[in-house]
Order: C-alpha cells, then structure tokens, then sequence
C-alpha cells in the first residue's frame, strides 16, 4: 500500500493511457455469492465436513473481515437458479439463508451468468462475485463461451473458493470444475483460493474479504474508443519503490488482462466514478 497515481502506467492495446481515477481506500462493495456442489458434504483429509458448516464458517469470516457498507445477495443452484436472500446489508441474514441450499449438483454456469447480470444491473459499488462449488456442472442452458464473453464484457471480480465433494477427489469431472473454478477467477483478475483443510476455510475467506479492501481502482477513458465489441488488452506497469539501501521492493501486478469495448458498461463505469 501507499503507492500514488505516478506509480502506475497502463496500456491499452499496447497504447499507453492518462488516468483519469485512481482510489486505493476501501469502499463499500456489492457481493453476489454462489454456493452449491454435488453431495452434502465436502471432504478434507479424509475428513468429512458438511458443506452448510464449511459455506457458513467460510461466509462468516468473510464478513466479519469486509466493509460494512456491503451489500450481499446469496443464490445455489439445483434444477434452476435459486435466490436464497436478495440483496442486503445484513450479514447474519446471508449465513442463516445458506440453510435452504441443496447441496445436490445443478446448473452452475446458469447461475454464475445470473450472478454477473444481476451484479452489472443493479450492483452500485465494487462489483465481486464468490463462488463456492465444486466446479462441476448440470444442464446449463448457458454455454462456457457465453459466459466468458459476459464476464469480459463487465468489471465484475470472481473470486472462487473450490469444494471437493466425498469420494471425488482426483476425478476428471472434478479436476474440470476446478480448472473452471480457476480460469474464470484469473479472467477477472480475481482468485482462485483451495482450502486444503477445514481448519483453513475462515482464513481463505477472511484473507479474500482484506485483499478486496486494499487494492488499487485504476481508471481510463480509452484513447479513440470504438464501441466495436472487440478485446482489449490491458498491460499494467508499476514503479516499485525503493527502501533507504536503493533496493526496490518486489511485487507482483495482478489485474484482469482483456476487455470488451461495451459500450453501455463503459460508461456506467464512467458515469459511476
């Protein structure tokens, strides 16, 4: 923390930008949460936890560690898209309403698409989306593609935070559904957290709700935009800074990397900053 505005240089398609907004306090967030995976419990070391214990555990660590002004909406998935709470400041709400998940398998790409729309119509801050599964999914109507495109297309953050069903570890529909869990999270320049054991789970959740208070928001109006619908680039350049000795610090840029030029997104992005 602590760099300012100078530090920083982005590039589109290789063409360096002029910064219009630079923010690195923590803001209030809107938070669209999804939870659902194949089997009621998950399994960690040969242990066996239920999944509502791991998702309220995980959730409740999550917003104890976030900003008070978030707000919340919480969906699962079974033989469509669910809404267990809509949206909703209050975080007690949101971990009692894990309860009516059905934890049995179901559309999951449906119900990610759901998440983002709802997240650019109606989400008025930061927008992130949690999504706490297995990965694995069951007639969609969506397709990955569309996905991928709706989620290039938004400034919606995922952050995923797989689960391992009993008795699937190491399969090849569930190392599928972590490699999705992964690539959609690191698409959005979010992450993509594994929590090996369930003495971990408050912490994963806890260490994703302080990395979303402490980063940088970095905005650009594209030089000659053309609302064409195409990808962008983006490369982003920071100078480290140096201690006493003259040795520069080391760190590490993450940021989602493309964009499509929307222009409806765009400027309610704009208009919003």
């Amino acid at each position: 923390m602590g760099l300012d505005k100078t530090a920083f240089t982005i590039y589109d398609n290789n063409v360096p930008q002029p910064i219009s907004y630079f923010e690195n306090a923590s803001q209030p967030l809107s938070v669209g949460i999804i939870v659902g995976m194949h089997g009621s419990k998950a399994s960690f070391d040969r242990r066996e936890v239920p999944a509502e214990t791991v998702v309220k555990l995980g959730l409740r660590g999550f917003i104890r560690a976030s900003h008070s002004g978030n707000r919340y909406f919480l969906q699962s998935f079974y033989r469509g898209v669910d809404y267990l709470s809509d949206w909703t400041q209050d975080g007690t709400a949101i971990i009692d309403s894990v309860g009516q998940a059905k934890f049995r398998g179901g559309p999951l790409l449906d119900a990610c698409y759901a998440g983002v729309e709802k997240l650019i119509n109606e989400g008025s801050e930061k927008r992130v989306l949690l999504v706490v599964s297995d990965g694995m999914d069951d007639n969609s109507r969506r397709k990955l593609e569309e996905l991928r495109r709706l989620v290039k297309g938004s400034d919606v953050l995922i952050y995923s935070i797989p689960l391992t069903p009993h008795n699937s570890s190491g399969g090849s529909l569930y190392m599928e559904g972590l490699g999705f869990l992964n690539d959609i999270a690191a698409e959005t320049g979010g992450r993509f957290y594994e929590p090996k054991s369930f003495s971990v789970v408050s912490n994963i959740f806890e260490l994703i709700a302080l990395e979303l208070g402490h980063q940088y928001a970095i905005g650009y109006r594209p030089l000659n935009f053309v609302d064409d619908g195409k990808q962008h680039r983006i490369k982003l350049k920071v100078k480290a800074p140096t201690d006493g000795a003259g040795n520069m610090s080391q760190l590490i840029i993450r940021t989602r990397e493309t964009y499509l030029a929307n222009p409806r997104l765009l400027k309610t992005s704009l208009d919003q900053h």
